[in-house]
């Protein structure tokens, strides 16, 4: 049995899982900052599946186990964010270890933000610069009065430069299907 009230004391929310399966259920609908497992002395299957769900799913681990395994087991999880710790951990070690990973998560976590807000933000200035580079081919304009031109849209209709090239997009994209349209209509 897992020192549940460790778990409870570090502020972690608790999701038990009694068999591998229905883990691999759980994770595959929900996401988890840690995965903490207990092994019995004949079960290395568990093994497997506790280095292949923290692995696929990115997730630090605690796995405790008997104390005899514990080489053993800390060896299969050599190249894995897998904490090994013998089943008789005392409590307080077991607090700091909480303490520790907590903030190990909080700090991922912050990184991870940091890098879909700067993914959006690339991606932003991306379009931003592929409606530059229409409005340059399809109207002849300069790169700057294109710049000038997707500012004040963004500035006349209170929304962001990557939403002024998107609509600006729009719009080139139905005046280009139109000519088409247009063209193909027309009496030779």
């Amino acid at each position: 049995m897992l020192p549940q009230d460790v778990f409870a004391a570090s502020e972690w929310e608790i999701v038990n899982a009694e068999t591998l399966e229905k883990a691999k259920r759980l994770l595959g609908t929900s996401t988890f900052d840690l995965l903490a497992a207990q092994l019995q002395p004949k079960s290395s299957a568990l093994s497997a599946g506790i280095l292949e769900l923290s692995t696929i799913h990115s997730l630090s681990s605690v796995v405790f186990c008997p104390s005899e395994k514990i080489d053993t087991i800390s060896y299969q999880f050599r190249s894995a964010p897998i904490l090994v710790l013998p089943l008789q951990t005392p409590k307080t070690v077991l607090l700091q270890v909480m303490a520790y990973l907590s903030k190990t998560v909080d700090t991922k976590r912050r990184l991870q933000d940091s890098i879909n807000k700067e993914k959006r933000r690339y991606q932003d200035e991306k379009l931003v610069g592929q409606c530059k580079v229409q409005l340059v081919s399809l109207c002849r304009w300069s790169e700057e009065k294109a710049h000038q031109y997707i500012l004040k849209t963004a500035m006349d209709h209170s929304m962001t430069k990557s939403a002024a090239a998107r609509q600006i997009m729009r719009k080139l994209e139905r005046i280009v299907n139109e000519n088409q349209k247009n063209q193909c209509n027309a009496p030779s």
